[in-house]
């Protein structure tokens, strides 16, 4: 009887065998005894010259590549690792004289779930889930008919989800908790589908920002608002303002005149709009860009400032409002009087803002003395619509 076997690499049917080896293979028990399977494995002479492959043995049917056990021992392995505990089917299996440690059974559950399968459905729910308690939480899609899992996810939103809810433009209905990462990926991937928040997460959203409202109003909150901190963006905005508006009202009108007709020409405006909307002659706005920077229409002041506007901005963005301090740290490359110019409107903007929060804080101290009204009421109130009275009995 002759034998062959096709060449992996190129298909070539051969039949010229090169050796014999003997794979060991562990079956399922038969009559409470363990089963040990040996087979003889041809190796064969690729017979094509082009082909990379020299030698190769033939297919066993019965195990995969290098498998120690075969397809039906690796099938119960893993159809009990994922109904038990890895170690719990570990104990089982042994029973049943298959060998596979904790490993093995955690090893065969975690690779069965490496790609999703096919989804079918129509209406599905996405939630948060974790193998264990204080684990880092992961994605997982379900069948909101059946209930069972139809993809599981490593990571909450990102790549994975968007490729697979793309892959899958059936689905109509989504239900998902207040998530707002799931909301977007749903939005962009399934513009389509009906998004359907599930009624504990609005109900919790719903008293969690009205109940906290309430603590505000009844100065119940515990929470002291910080000082407002100006951006880098910000204060630079400020100080140039502020550097724009040094001199006298001709000179910073010049200024402004400047900055504003090259915005509009950045804009695409016309001489025609440019000389109505300045008020200024044509001969006027010429003179006033040609071949010239803003620099030419500054002072020796102005260009000093404007050389450590950005320094003074990154300093301002770490705190430090006052004049003397930024002085200080700009090693008195810059005097307090025009320090003092160049925060003028910082300087008003953010006393303001922070006088608010100054009483506030003092409002939030002064209500602690007072009797409070507890959460528990006003989330009762919330919901049944009338005061929870405690009633006194003795």
């Amino acid at each position: 009887m002759s034998h062959s076997s096709p060449c992996p690499s190129c298909q070539t049917v051969c039949h010229h065998v090169h050796k014999y080896y003997t794979r060991t293979l562990e079956s399922l028990e038969i009559f409470d005894m363990s089963v040990i399977v040996k087979v003889r494995i041809r190796y064969y002479y690729c017979n094509c010259p082009d082909c990379e492959r020299r030698t190769f043995s033939e297919p066993l049917y019965m195990a995969d590549r290098y498998a120690r056990k075969s397809r039906e021992v690796e099938r119960r392995i893993l159809a009990t690792s994922l109904n038990l505990s890895s170690r719990k089917a570990s104990i089982l299996l042994e029973r049943q004289h298959i060998h596979a440690s904790v490993s093995k059974c955690t090893r065969q559950a975690t690779s069965f779930g490496t790609s999703n399968p096919v989804c079918e459905s129509i209406h599905i729910g996405i939630d948060d889930f974790a193998f264990k308690k204080g684990h880092v939480y992961m994605c997982m899609a379900c069948d909101h008919d059946s209930g069972k899992p139809v993809a599981v996810f490593n990571c909450r939103h990102g790549e994975k989800l968007d490729k697979w809810l793309l892959a899958n433009p059936q689905i109509e209905i989504v239900t998902r908790d207040g998530s707002h990462d799931y909301a977007r990926a749903i939005q962009r991937n399934l513009p389509q589908a009906i998004q359907v928040s599930d009624k504990f997460h609005l109900v919790k959203s719903l008293l969690d920002g009205v109940t906290s409202s309430f603590q505000k109003m009844l100065y119940q909150t515990n929470e002291k608002l910080p000082y407002p901190q100006p951006s880098i963006e910000e204060a630079y905005g400020y100080i140039l303002r502020d550097i724009y508006g040094m001199g006298e009202k001709k000179h910073h009108e010049k200024v402004n005149n400047f900055l504003q007709v090259k915005e509009m020409i950045a804009k695409g405006y016309s001489w025609n709009e440019m000389v109505e909307a300045i008020g200024k002659s044509p001969s006027y706005i010429r003179g006033l860009i040609h071949g010239k920077s803003l620099s030419v229409h500054l002072d020796s002041k102005q260009r000093k400032a404007l050389k450590y506007a950005s320094e003074v901005a990154n300093i301002v963005s770490g705190g430090s409002l006052t004049v003397s301090t930024i002085v200080k740290k700009m090693e008195e490359r810059l005097d307090s009087y025009l320090v003092s110019r160049m925060m003028r409107t910082l300087t008003r903007v953010y006393t303001e803002k922070r006088k608010s929060i100054r009483e506030h804080n003092k409002a939030l101290k002064a209500s602690k003395a007072s009797k409070k009204v507890p959460v528990r009421a006003i989330r009762h109130l919330l919901i049944k619509g009338r005061l929870m009275i405690k009633s006194s009995g003795k």
